[in-house]
Formats: structure tokens, C-alpha cells, sequence
């Protein structure tokens, strides 16, 4: 199956943006200075999988930190890929 959607064999998107692509959004993660730009960059992004094949979506990535800066969920929940999880720490050091 070459489209998007779910692969029934093993239940996992097939759409992903691959490692080899995370040099590539690192600098634009590092460069965003508020939340409104960290979710803006996260949308144009598209969904990360993560060393241990762990998918990301743009929307997951925004729910998380939104609960994240509510206190709901630990920043250690976040994903280290891209320098996501130390920009969203220096973020909510910022307010």
C-alpha cells in the first residue's frame, strides 16, 4: 500500500517525516522565539517518527505541549527530536 493511510498489517501511518530530516527542521525549531511561531513551524513540519518509532502528528505535537504548559503532562513526555522538548523548555522559562 503506497498511499496514505493506516497499514492494516501493523497499524502505523505510513506518511512520516524521516531522520534524516530532522537536521533540517532543527534550525528552524531553534530559530522560533513564543509558542504561536513553535506551533506555526510544528504545522509546516508535518509528523516526526521518533527513534523508537513513536508517531508524532503536527496536532499531537500542539495537544502535548499545550498540556505540557498547563501543567497537565512533564516536559519529559516530549520528544528530544528536532530540539523540540529544550526549545518548549526555554519557552515556558521565557513566561
Amino acid at each position: 500500500m503506497n498511499n496514505l493511510g493506516n497499514n492494516i498489517e501493523n497499524n502505523k501511518p505510513e506518511w512520516k517525516v524521516v531522520s534524516e530530516n530532522l537536521d533540517k527542521i532543527s534550525p528552524k525549531i531553534s530559530e522560533v522565539s513564543n509558542f504561536e511561531e513553535l506551533y506555526s513551524t510544528i504545522d509546516g513540519i508535518g509528523t516526526i517518527e521518533t527513534s523508537n518509532e513513536h508517531i508524532y502528528t503536527p496536532e499531537m505535537l500542539k495537544n502535548l505541549i499545550e498540556s505540557i504548559r498547563n501543567g497537565e503532562k512533564p516536559l519529559k513526555d516530549l520528544t528530544r527530536n528536532a530540539g523540540l522538548r529544550e526549545k518548549v523548555e526555554e519557552l515556558l522559562k521565557k513566561n
